[in-house]
């Protein structure tokens, strides 16, 4: 069992862990969509469809965690690594019935740090273009792809607990107006209009203009690596993007 599992999660040169890790994005992207969609109240009608698609969800990431945990060479050091509590943080509020708890709205909307999962299957695939020698430009296609998910998912997260902490505030009534809302302040909108009533609101809508100055900083770096590209060719980058990989 434990070598199946160590096959599954954590063999990069797997066939079943490149299955595996496909699969387990598809249900994350849906898990988390499912989570979006239960927020707008037209919606609310389908609430037990979205209850279903839930349970079955973390019934999938429930067996996968046990499958890491087994199959880790080191299971404290996955137990308690970021992943590793993203991953149970994660699917706890459904294990504990929280989604029936009303005061515990703002612990249900934790189960949207699932989103944050991707970057893990992302980064596999980073390692595994570093590993091949890839092209210089795939690797910084793969990178720029790894911040704009970075970036999304800080994003779905801020408006997920925007969303919890201020839905009774016109604005803020579901994630994906929310979301919208938090786009505008990263981006420096002047026509946001509409602002949290909350001190916790306040924070978060302090984090998305720190997101947004993040993410200036991330197009400058990409700027520059496109104009280092021009003036010193590929040969030069790329070897520097190679020893960078050798020392993961």
């Amino acid at each position: 069992m434990k070598n199946f599992c160590y096959k599954a999660f954590y063999n990069q040169k797997s066939k079943l862990f490149l299955v595996i890790n496909n699969f387990l994005s598809i249900v994350i992207i849906f898990s988390v969509l499912a989570i979006i969609l239960e927020s707008i109240p037209s919606l609310h009608k389908y609430v037990t469809s979205f209850l279903y698609i839930e349970y079955i969800c973390v019934a999938i990431f429930s067996v996968e965690y046990i499958g890491r945990v087994i199959g880790a060479p080191k299971k404290h050091e996955y137990i308690f690594s970021f992943f590793g509590l993203i991953d149970i943080v994660s699917i706890i509020p459904t294990l504990l019935g929280a989604g029936y708890l009303a005061p515990l709205k703002l612990t249900r909307e934790l189960r949207i740090l699932r989103f944050l999962r991707i970057l893990r299957l992302i980064k596999v695939i980073r390692v595994e273009n570093h590993q091949s020698r890839k092209g210089t430009s795939e690797v910084y296609k793969l990178d720029f792809g790894i911040y704009i998910a970075a970036f999304i998912s800080v994003v779905v997260i801020l408006a997920s607990l925007l969303h919890a902490l201020e839905h009774n505030n016109p604005g803020f009534e579901s994630i994906p107006i929310t979301i919208l809302w938090i786009v505008g302040v990263v981006l420096e909108n002047p026509a946001v209009s509409i602002f949290p009533q909350t001190y916790a609101g306040v924070v978060i809508t302090l984090l998305a203009r720190l997101t947004g100055l993040v993410l200036f900083g991330v197009i400058i770096h990409f700027v520059g690596i496109f104009i280092r590209r021009l003036l010193l060719g590929n040969k030069k980058i790329s070897r520097e993007r190679i020893d960078d990989s050798e020392s993961l």
